[in-house]
């Protein structure tokens, strides 16, 4: 993996975060999503992060140290790291102290003294250079979960303590011995106790800048094709967790399509995912090596067919644009419906299909396709004297399968035709055996909404994820109840291109 200079947002993973976004606060009990890593991402991250803390610290300011000793004063200035090297990273979640590090590091002082009384002789003054070595760094976090908030990240870096273990001192310039014992006795005192705090304070606030800065760059809330909004709210935090018998990190998500329809918003809400089993599936998938997964219960699928339903998103006109005009006619209504033909004999036709009345669900089967079942409006017209005159109206409830699908930063899906049944709503030409026309249906109408509809889903919709971020190696799988997308993760920025998870 190349370093770079800039950290893709899971930064905030590591460090307590679950999203949070716009919107009604729903409740810390219910997650309709999860995002599982799995435990080399952190190290990952970290390593990705690392170029960018070292620059930090390098540019720190060290205090000067001022002091007294056997009747002479002395002063250390310009006291510089020049180069600093990380020879180990640990991370580990289940406690406070997620990032570990041993570092060493390389820089260099001036230094002067002289005799504290006139005429404050015997004096000098020199340079030396400094050796750091079995530095040890700890990062602390502290939660400040805040299931309703986004304007700041949901865990903070509590504190860095760094300890150094050995500090090796070249001097050069005149200097007496018993001086030259006394200065390396101080750089490994005051001097090491400045440096480890300038040290803890620029990795604090370099890590803290990042994760503020990651933090700002969530999309929390999502215009899809400006037809629904997604939005997400933090759940929990994070926590360390297993699957099967790896170590993974997951963060418990509130996600839903937002629509101002309100059969939508009563859409019912389960109380966890617990309920589902995506366990046994998300365990397979850890086992195919990639290393990021999401979660999506039938409850975010469900939003999202409501909130497109709402829309208007699923409106089709089935007229000889679409189909040839030889099938669009009332000739075939002569045995199917014999008062359609009664009263218009071989008249053109067409039909509007548009949401029902009745709120979509969605059901996902282990390893099979997701169900979708709702309803749908069928208006049919027939052309008589120039005008378009109603002829009725049919309820249908059908069924589709849904496959879904992962292109890059797009997620999308297959619609297949599973079944449908159907009513009379409303009639003007009298009544008449609507069963009779399911055939009808099935054959010039049901292909059209497909091909629409597939249309329609075929580009999918972009996932809200910061720009810079492409999913590679995606593989969808399905449980009982919901979707698990295994993946890996490509940034870019600028010219360079990192591998995260």
């Amino acid at each position: 993996m190349r370093s770079r200079k800039h950290l893709s947002t899971f930064t905030v993973l590591l460090f307590g975060g679950a999203v949070g976004a716009f919107g009604d606060c729903p409740g810390k009990d219910f997650s309709s999503m999860q995002v599982v890593v799995a435990p080399d991402v952190p190290e990952l991250v970290m390593a990705a992060l690392l170029p960018d803390i070292r620059q930090h610290v390098l540019q720190t300011d060290i205090p000067n140290v001022d002091g007294s000793q056997s009747g002479f004063k002395y002063h250390l200035s310009n006291i510089k790291l020049e180069s600093m090297d990380i020879e180990s990273v640990e991370t580990d979640f289940k406690g406070d102290t997620p990032v570990k590090a041993v570092v060493k590091a390389k820089g260099k002082l001036d230094w002067k003294y002289e005799l504290s009384s006139w005429p404050h002789l015997p004096k000098g003054s020199g340079s030396a250079t400094v050796s750091l070595s079995n530095a040890k760094l700890a990062v602390h976090s502290a939660a400040a979960f805040d299931q309703c908030s986004r304007d700041s990240p949901p865990s903070n870096i509590d504190r860095v303590d760094v300890k150094i273990e050995k500090v090796d001192v070249n001097v050069s310039g005149g200097i007496l011995t018993w001086l030259y014992s006394l200065i390396v006795g101080r750089l490994n005192g005051s001097i090491k106790g400045k440096i480890e705090e300038s040290v803890a304070s620029a990795v604090k606030d370099s890590m803290q800048k990042e994760l503020e800065t990651q933090w700002r760059t969530i999309p929390f809330e999502k215009d899809f094709e400006g037809h629904a909004k997604f939005s997400v709210l933090p759940a929990a935090p994070s926590e360390a967790s297993r699957v099967g018998d790896r170590d993974v990190l997951r963060v418990r998500l509130d996600g839903a399509f937002l629509s101002e329809n309100e059969e939508c918003k009563a859409l019912p809400r389960s109380s966890t995912m617990e309920g589902y089993d995506c366990e046994s599936v998300l365990e397979d998938s850890v086992r195919s090596g990639r290393r990021l997964f999401v979660i999506f219960d039938d409850y975010v699928l469900t939003t999202a067919l409501c909130s497109f339903y709402a829309e208007g998103v699923f409106r089709v006109t089935v007229d000889d644009k679409l189909v040839p005009k030889e099938y669009l006619t009332t000739e075939y209504f002569r045995f199917l419906a014999p008062p359609v033909f009664a009263k218009h004999p071989k008249n053109p036709v067409r039909y509007h299909v548009k949401a029902g009345p009745s709120t979509p669900t969605v059901h996902t089967q282990k390893q099979e396709q997701s169900v979708l079942s709702g309803q749908v409006l069928v208006d049919v017209e027939a052309e008589a004297e120039g005008a378009w005159v109603p002829l009725f109206s049919l309820e249908v409830s059908n069924s589709w399968m849904v496959t879904p699908k992962l292109d890059g930063m797009r997620m999308g899906a297959d619609v297949s035709f599973k079944e449908l049944s159907m009513k009379l709503a409303s009639s003007e030409v009298g009544e008449f055996d609507v069963n009779s026309l399911q055939t009808l249906l099935q054959a010039i109408v049901v292909p059209v909404v497909l091909q629409e509809v597939n249309k329609f889903l075929d580009g999918g919709v972009q996932l809200p994820l910061p720009e810079g971020i492409t999913l590679k190696d995606d593989q969808i799988e399905m449980g009982e109840g919901c979707w698990v997308v295994g993946t890996n993760a490509e940034y870019r920025k600028d010219s360079d291109t990192v591998i995260v998870v």
